[in-house]
């Protein structure tokens, strides 16, 4: 059995508040097959910002390969071009974690990264914390990780190299 696993990207950001005819602001979210595989969409008139929801079939491929997802905002009658460094979003679709952008934790490994998500809940932004927040996290780790291994004597938490885990 597949599982599915349903992905937002938020927001969508439009570029203008021109309201589209009675029969388009009916409309909800459209794909239409495009070529090469391609999809457009197109979104109600007269929003501003919305969810952009993406279901992906989890298959074999994403456990050893990454797939990235790319989405254009265009313009049209209805709707100004979005800026050109503003208009591309991207999402790389895989089944393994991946070191996020400002990790703080030292030395990054998947079985270090999976012990934060379990311990804080907290998988992703971390360049987003400031330096207490940095310090703040590492120290409910340090301890987290004190408990694990207290708890396995003899059996420290070791990373997928087999090395130790230290924060």
């Amino acid at each position: 059995m597949r599982k599915k696993m349903l992905m937002e990207l938020k927001p969508l950001k439009v570029m203008s508040r021109y309201i589209a005819d009675a029969k388009e602001s009916e409309k909800s979210l459209i794909k239409e097959k495009g070529e090469k595989g391609k999809y457009r969409m197109y979104c109600r008139a007269a929003i501003e910002k919305g969810i952009l929801k993406v279901k992906v079939k989890k298959t074999p491929e994403l456990e050893n390969h990454n797939l990235v997802a790319t989405f254009r905002l265009c313009g049209n009658e209805n709707f100004a071009a979005a800026p050109v460094n503003e208009n591309t979003y991207k999402i790389v679709l895989t089944n393994h974690l991946t070191e996020p952008a400002g990790w703080p934790f030292g030395e990054y490994s998947r079985i270090k990264h999976q012990f934060v998500i379990q311990t804080l809940g907290i998988a992703t932004d971390y360049d987003k914390w400031s330096t207490s927040e940095s310090i703040y996290y590492t120290g409910i780790m340090v301890n987290a990780l004190y408990e694990y291994n207290k708890a396995h004597p003899g059996e420290p938490l070791t990373d997928e190299n087999g090395l130790v885990v230290t924060f």
